[in-house]
C-alpha cells in the first residue's frame, strides 16, 4: 500500500490556505454543490434535422408545394405559418435564443463551492428548456394546422395502448420512417406496463430493473416534461420533419458593474426552428 507523507501533505495544505481563494477551493473539494433541478437533454436536435451554418449560407430549404411548415420568429415568440415562394422554398428565420443571470460579485468568494459553474449550469438548462418548449410549440402547430394531412388517435383511457401507438406510427411510417416517440415521462411511462406481446421476456426483465424503456419499435423515446400532457407524438426522420439552421453556436458572455457590485453572464446562440411536413409528425391526444 503506497504510504502518504503527513510532511507533504502539510506542506500543500498550508500553501493553499496561504493563497486568497484557499479556504473556498479547500471547502469545495469537501462538498458537493446541491443540485436543485435534474440536468435536461435537449430534444431539438434530436427531433429535427441540425444544420450548421457556415459564413454567408442561407438558411433555404425546399418544400413540397404541397407542404406547409411552421417556425419560431424570436425567443418565446408563437409559431408562424411559412409557405414555399415560387421557388417551392422556404427561409427559416434565425434568432438569438439567450439564457443569462445576473448575481453579486461577492457570492464568488462567499460560496463553499464553484459558484460559477453551478451559473453556467442553469443557464445550459435554460437554453434547453428554452429548445423543448420551442420544439412542443412547433410540433403543436403543425399538427394544428387546417391542411394536417393524417388523422389523429384519441386515446380511450389516460395511458396510451400499443393498439393506439401503433395505428399512429403505422401513419407516419407511410410517408417516412419513424425515429422518435416523443412526451412526458407521465405518459411514456406508461408502456413500462405492456405485455409480452409487445416485450419480450428478457426486455421486460431489463425494464423492471432499470425503468428504462429506450426504444419501441425501432423508434427512440424521448421524454420532457416541458411537453403538453395530453399529447404523444411520432416523428419521422429528422430530415423530413425540419430544420434547425445554426448561425452562431452556444457561446458564453460575461459583464461586469462595478457600479453596483454586480456581475452578469449569458449563454446565447443564433439559431431558427422549423417544423415542415406534417406526413412526418403523428399524435395520440388525451
Amino acid at each position: 500500500m503506497k504510504q502518504f507523507d503527513v510532511n507533504k501533505v502539510n506542506a500543500k495544505l498550508r500553501a493553499l490556505m496561504a493563497r486568497p481563494d484557499g479556504l473556498q477551493i479547500f471547502l469545495s473539494k469537501l462538498t458537493s454543490p446541491l443540485k436543485t433541478k435534474r440536468d435536461l437533454q435537449s430534444g431539438l436536435r434530436k427531433v429535427l434535422q441540425f444544420d450548421p451554418l457556415g459564413a454567408g449560407d442561407v438558411p433555404v430549404y425546399d418544400l413540397d408545394p404541397k407542404a406547409y411548415g411552421y417556425q419560431i420568429p424570436y425567443q418565446g415568440g408563437a409559431p408562424l405559418r411559412v409557405q414555399p415562394d415560387e421557388s417551392k422554398q422556404i427561409t427559416i428565420r434565425t434568432y438569438d435564443q439567450v439564457a443569462y443571470k445576473e448575481f453579486p460579485i461577492s457570492l464568488l468568494q462567499i460560496a463553499r463551492y464553484d459558484y460559477m459553474k453551478r451559473i453556467e449550469q442553469q443557464l445550459k438548462n435554460a437554453i434547453i428548456e428554452l429548445e423543448d418548449s420551442s420544439l412542443n410549440a412547433v410540433l403543436e402547430a403543425v399538427i394544428s394546422d387546417a391542411a394536417y394531412p393524417l388523422t389523429p388517435v384519441a386515446a380511450a383511457g389516460v395511458n396510451v395502448t400499443p393498439d393506439e401507438l401503433q395505428t399512429v406510427y403505422a401513419g407516419v411510417e407511410t410517408y417516412v420512417d419513424p425515429a422518435y416517440i416523443v412526451g412526458t415521462s407521465a405518459k411514456l411511462g406508461a408502456m413500462r406496463t405492456w405485455g409480452v406481446d409487445i416485450f419480450s421476456p428478457v426486455r421486460r426483465e431489463s425494464i423492471l430493473k432499470t425503468g428504462i424503456i429506450g426504444y419501441v419499435w425501432g423508434a427512440s423515446l424521448y421524454k420532457s416534461r416541458l411537453f403538453a400532457t395530453d399529447r404523444i407524438f411520432v416523428t419521422g426522420d429528422p430530415e423530413f420533419v425540419g430544420r434547425v439552421p445554426e448561425r452562431m453556436s452556444l457561446t458564453p458572455m460575461k459583464a461586469e458593474a462595478p457600479r453596483n457590485a454586480k456581475q452578469e453572464i449569458g449563454y446565447v446562440q443564433n439559431i431558427g426552428i422549423c417544423a415542415y411536413n406534417g406526413y412526418g409528425v403523428g399524435v395520440v391526444t388525451f
